[in-house]
């Protein structure tokens, strides 16, 4: 009888309980850019980072990588980046949308299963492993 209270009562409740934080989450992460000061914190959960970043694009013009606001004006498109209005969002974030996309895939290699970053003594260990 106990396992039943606990799968029909308590579980479901517990269940709500961290959807209703996600939804909050979303809803935070979309309006805030945490994932700038996430990829700066040396304990910071690597998916929890990459997930804001992503829920805070989502509805958002990316800017255009680097290489890719080259290739458009080397070709003469007509979707110049400089003639295009960018948005405050665009302007505003563009150097740490790059930044963060620099890091999320240097830091890739160091991420362990649980999301959390090889320290600097693990990543030591990790390369004369290697070797």
């Amino acid at each position: 009888m106990k396992h039943f209270f606990f799968f029909a009562v308590i579980f479901p409740a517990a269940l709500s309980c961290v959807n209703a934080q996600t939804i909050a989450d979303s809803a935070f992460y979309r309006t805030n850019p945490v994932w700038i000061s996430m990829m700066n914190d040396r304990n910071v959960n690597y998916h929890e980072a990459v997930s804001a970043f992503e829920i805070f694009w989502a509805d958002r013009e990316k800017p255009a990588e680097t290489d890719e606001a080259f290739e458009m004006v080397r070709e003469n498109n007509t979707e110049h980046p400089v003639e295009q209005e960018p948005s405050a969002d665009h302007m505003l974030y563009a150097a740490d949308y790059r930044k963060f996309i620099y890091w999320k895939h240097t830091m890739l290699p160091f991420v362990k299963p649980d999301g959390t970053l090889l320290t600097a003594i693990e990543r030591i260990e990790k390369h004369r492993q290697r070797k």
